[in-house]
């Protein structure tokens, strides 16, 4: 007897052919994703503002970047410092892995009803209260008018640095301290870099190039937004505890160096500029080591108001005005 033809599997032929698309779908969507442009940041945009972004183990260069010249960094020091470095709220950025550069155009506001100051003196001198910040930035035309060595190759605008060197004098004293000076004054060259490696180690790990960009800004003040560059900060941090962890970080909080900066410091003129609890508004990591001198007047205002540099100014009605540097 013939064998009867089989009929076709019609429910298996439709399954199969469900399968098939099902397959085509997901390969276009793995594609799509993949193939999708990174989006650019909204202008001062910011992720992980907080110390958490903190990249503990910093690959930056010599912290013996301050030269006898006012416009230029030096090579390595001997000693081999760490650098670490404020840092500043984000400005407009592109997904391109490199820094955007703060604007030349001069910066100008409102400045009705408000107590004018300018950034400059006649001498080209920075005013003291200069709250440097993506608002109110330098350009790379600016150089600090007279440096003066604090210790070694590091070096100050000469109004901070005699006060600097007696600060640092009374602690080793009183304590018996192996504190020392980890960065002060920084060219807008190398800032430069100094942001830019960051990007760059950041990217390595795996980071996007805006995420990189964003948290590098957090952790590594954006060129011409660090107070370092103005001649006026510090970092100060202990020997032994460098050796310990081969970094700076919050570790420093709990010595009783930081204890005595925070009771003393003032009286120096220098204030804590990026305190834990003011994380949120100043867009930047928990800094217990970075010290800005604004004056001993000053400091103990500002001190005993409980506010930033920043926050003080805006209660007090003053406003900055470029004046040409």
């Amino acid at each position: 007897m013939p064998k009867h033809a089989r009929k076709p599997n019609y429910r298996n032929i439709v399954l199969a052919g469900v399968a098939v698309l099902l397959v085509i779908l997901i390969i276009v969507l793995v594609v799509s994703m993949f193939g999708k442009k990174e989006p650019e940041p909204a202008a001062g945009s910011l992720e992980s503002i907080s110390s958490s972004s903190y990249e503990s183990s910093e690959d930056v260069a010599s912290s013996s970047e301050e030269s006898s010249s006012a416009e230029e960094s030096s090579s390595s020091s001997s000693s081999s410092k760490p650098e670490r470095s404020s840092s500043s709220s984000s400005e407009t950025t592109t997904p391109t892995g490199k820094y955007v550069a703060m604007p030349e155009t001069p910066y100008s506001y409102d400045t009705t009803g408000k107590t004018v100051r300018n950034a400059f003196d006649e001498n080209g001198e920075v005013d003291l209260l200069f709250p440097i910040n993506s608002t109110y930035y330098i350009t790379r035309n600016f150089k600090v008018a007279k440096l003066e060595t604090v210790e070694g190759d590091y070096k100050m605008d000469y109004r901070a640095a005699e006060h600097c060197k007696e600060m640092l004098a009374a602690i080793r004293k009183e304590l018996n301290s192996d504190i020392s000076a980890f960065s002060t004054y920084r060219s807008y060259s190398y800032q430069e870099g100094n942001f830019q490696r960051k990007v760059n180690k950041l990217i390595s790990k795996g980071y996007s190039k805006t995420d990189a960009y964003n948290t590098a800004a957090t952790i590594v003040a954006i060129p011409g937004t660090s107070e370092h560059q103005l001649g006026l900060a510090i970092d100060v941090y202990l020997w032994s505890l460098y050796k310990r962890d081969g970094e700076l970080n919050e570790s420093f909080e709990g010595t009783k160096e930081y204890k005595w900066l925070q009771e003393h410091a003032w009286e120096y003129g220098f204030i804590l500029s990026y305190p834990k609890d003011k994380i949120k508004d100043t867009g930047i990591i928990y800094e217990p080591w970075h010290y800005r001198y604004v004056g001993i007047e000053n400091a103990k205002t500002i001190r005993d108001s409980g506010k930033l540099l920043s926050q003080w100014l805006e209660d007090q009605n003053i406003v900055y005005v470029y004046n040409g540097k």
